[in-house]
């Protein structure tokens, strides 16, 4: 289940905003501890292979479980619709020279709101 959640949650995001967006993440679990991630897949990827390594899963459900969950972000990310992008919207956070802190996008349809940073 956490490889097709994992995988499936990286399709969509990769639709929304491509695979070479680097971030960090936190864990409640692990106080303290940062992962990196240099895109979407590469955390999806990760997420899988933590099952194996904890001897959850064997290699077999790992590798089917990451292609059932991008067959099903796909298939989601498909029925979401177009993206517009906007960077002119100001949020807090945006300087004062009225550049953005962060580029928005919003799906076509939603009332949703996504703020990736710069």
């Amino acid at each position: 289940t956490h490889t097709v959640l994992g995988w499936a949650a990286a399709e969509v995001l990769i639709e929304l905003f491509g695979n070479k967006v680097a971030y960090d993440a936190d864990s409640l679990t692990l106080p303290g501890v940062i992962r990196h991630f240099k895109g979407f897949s590469a955390a999806a990827e990760e997420d899988g292979l933590s099952r194996l390594y904890a001897g959850i899963h064997f290699p077999p459900a790992v590798r089917d479980g990451r292609r059932q969950g991008r067959s099903i972000g796909r298939a989601v990310a498909e029925a979401l619709g177009p993206v517009r992008w906007t960077s002119s919207n100001r949020h807090p956070g945006d300087s004062d020279r009225g550049e953005p802190a962060a580029v928005c996008c919003t799906v076509v349809g939603t009332r949703r709101e996504w703020r990736v940073s710069r």
